[in-house]
């Protein structure tokens, strides 16, 4: 499969609020990151003042979060900075809200000097990749004001660029200071760090005071991830090795929030080999160590006979025992009830055998290559997510030449099914991403293969791509529409009732208020979660329709490459919605008996040009825009593969 070449990487999370800050020079657009800062309340940053005072004339300041959300970028307003003995602070005002998926920091004084944990998520300069760093608490050292940080042996040394990060103190997960300096002494000597304090920031910002919280309402820290007693593992070893789940890295990607990369390359090879991978990933929000989620959705997978388990029911009991001692000191350890460590390990559980809509996702991302209108190469781009979390990670990205993209892209499906999405268990959701210029490929009629994945299409028998799997085309540019209006419609599409269609007429006169009409009736359609385009987009009206349609928030839009859909496609796509209706399981979404009436059409739809029903002749397209689950970033990998 192709992919990234090299050593499998590393992945490390970032804080929801750490920001990497950049400057952008204003003749090339060309971005470096300077500095690291942390996101406040009301679309505010705060770093270092040495950070920006370091960005020269004709260039710009901007924050993102790579390694948290690799799409949104903010450029920076107002930039306020106080620069003194005890104070080197920079004030920042976003011109962009970060996304709400993001968090601000709480901020928290920084108390008594009792050498306790401190944690400094930054990004070192030339990388996009957040690093975490770990320290106690000392004292007062260095300059004037600052706190002295000792690191901790299993910690790499502090790096530039991050400069700026902020200190969370571990109990109570709040920010205790900013990272100003650092002072290596080499490996034998350790390292220091310095801090300016949060109630230096309070002195210097006094309008930042509202970002303070005291120590009795801060939020008490998740578990470290590396924080299992060596017995306790030794002890899960011994247990573990005794258990080979069928679905062993399904209960992986579970276990951890981007447990997909962290099968990159191969499966871990029995129980013990995913537990020790699984001890250095970091904790969700939930505060559970991902290495628990895994050793109690393996006891759930045996509980349930889904798992080989060759010394009988002994080693689940000690298994059971070993979970409920690791809540137990959970509690003691972080302060924070076992109680909730329990009712989120039985919500990782519920997932094992909820129904639900899950599917693993397949996306494609189609672009230009270049930009002379007559380069032939487009690149593609595949992507993987399990159906628990959108988490997408890249597995495919090459440049091809347009005539051999269909045969590429449906490889690269092949492969998918192949390999990861051997252990789901429902059909992949295929997503095809295209710009508006690359709308008219007939993406659902690339050739699939029905006899194998050994050269398929150099000879055999093959079958329309959307015959075979649910396709869905996406937008590569997001449609200007509010959240609020899409997530009204996207309800009524989780609700297991008949979803409710707008109708644009293929009969609808053209004229010059026909796309005012359209626009009004659209908006004036309150319960309607998918809009059949009746003359095709490739009318002015159609075109105006669509667009109209994404504005107002419609999370489907249908229409047919061939020609208009006249009201015989009306009568048959409701029928087919009505029996897939009838047939489905229980429940079934309205998204999911939207997406099986397509599919059932494709199948057996007249044509569009004469009416004759001599096959499935039907060119529908569905479009599809879901803001839960953005589209990753275009950016090319380390190492693109230009295939001829």
């Amino acid at each position: 499969m192709d992919g990234l070449a090299g050593p499998r990487e590393v992945v490390v999370s970032a804080h929801p609020w750490a920001l990497r800050i950049l400057t952008r020079d204003r003749g090339t657009g060309q971005a470096d990151a300077i500095g690291t800062g942390v996101l406040l309340p009301g679309n505010r940053a705060l770093t270092c003042a040495h950070v920006v005072e370091a960005v020269r004339g004709g260039a710009t300041v901007a924050v993102d979060s790579p390694g948290f959300d690799t799409h949104w970028c903010s450029e920076v307003g107002d930039v306020r900075t106080v620069r003194q003995d005890r104070a080197d602070f920079a004030l920042l005002t976003l011109e962009t809200p970060a996304p709400s998926w993001m968090q601000s920091a709480r901020l928290q004084r920084i108390g008594p000097f009792d050498r306790r944990q401190l944690s400094t998520c930054g990004y070192p300069a030339g990388g996009d990749a957040a690093i975490w760093f770990y320290h106690w608490l000392g004292e007062f050292g260095g300059r004037p004001g600052h706190v002295q940080m000792l690191r901790q042996p299993s910690s790499p040394g502090i790096m530039p660029g991050c400069s700026g990060s902020g200190v969370r103190d571990d109990l109570t997960n709040a920010v205790v200071g900013l990272l100003v300096s650092s002072w290596e002494a080499g490996e034998a000597g350790g390292g220091v760090a310095f801090m300016l304090p949060v109630d230096a920031v309070i002195d210097a910002l006094p309008d930042l005071a509202d970002c303070l919280e005291t120590l009795d309402t801060a939020e008490p820290a998740p578990d470290p991830d590396g924080d299992l007693p060596p017995e306790a593992s030794r002890q899960a070893h011994r247990l573990l090795s005794q258990i080979r789940p069928h679905r062993l890295g399904t209960l992986v990607r579970m276990a951890a929030p981007s447990g997909d990369t962290l099968l990159r390359g191969r499966e871990p090879r029995d129980t013990v080999e995913a537990f020790e991978a699984l001890l250095d990933r970091n904790a969700p929000l939930s505060g559970v160590p991902p290495y628990l989620f895994f050793a109690d959705l393996v006891l759930a997978e045996a509980e349930a006979g889904r798992a080989d388990t060759g010394s009988g029911v002994r080693p689940l009991r000690a298994l059971r025992a070993w979970v409920g001692d690791q809540a137990e000191r959970l509690e003691l350890l972080e302060r924070q009830g076992a109680s909730r460590v329990r009712a989120a390990l039985a919500e990782r559980r519920a997932r094992l055998t909820e129904p639900g809509e899950g599917h693993g996702h397949v996306l494609l991302r189609i672009e230009r290559e270049g930009d002379r209108p007559d380069d032939a190469r487009r690149r593609l781009s595949a992507w993987r997510s399990g159906p628990e979390e959108w988490l997408p990670e890249r597995v495919v990205d090459a440049v091809v030449p347009m005539g051999g993209l269909a045969e590429r892209a449906v490889r690269a499906i092949v492969e998918a099914e192949t390999g990861w999405l051997e252990e789901q268990e429902t059909d992949p959701l295929v997503e095809i991403a295209l710009p508006v210029e690359f709308l008219d490929l007939e993406v659902e009629r690339w050739p699939y293969p029905v006899h194998g994945a050994d050269a398929p299409w150099t000879h055999g028998p093959t079958v329309p791509l959307g015959i075979r799997h649910d396709v869905v085309v996406r937008g590569v540019t997001r449609p200007r529409t509010s959240k609020v209006r899409w997530r009204s419609r996207w309800a009524r599409l989780q609700d297991p009732l008949r979803p409710r269609v707008h109708w644009v007429p293929a009969s609808s006169e053209a004229g010059p208020d026909s796309a005012t009409r359209v626009y009004i009736a659209l908006e004036q359609d309150n319960e309607s979660t998918l809009v059949v385009l009746g003359p095709g987009i490739g009318t002015d009206l159609g075109a105006a329709a669509m667009g109209s349609a994404l504005i107002s928030g419609y999370p489907y839009l249908l229409w047919d490459r061939r020609g208009p859909l006249d009201d015989e496609f009306r009568r048959e796509f409701e029928a087919a919605m009505e029996a897939k209706a009838a047939i489905e399981a229980e429940g079934a979404s309205g998204a999911r008996l939207v997406r099986e009436a397509v599919r059932h059409l494709r199948r057996t739809g007249r044509r569009a040009d004469d009416g004759s029903g001599d096959g499935p002749h039907r060119r529908i397209v569905l479009f599809h825009e879901d803001p839960h689950r953005p589209l990753p970033s275009i950016a090319p990998a380390a190492c693109v593969r230009t295939e001829r």
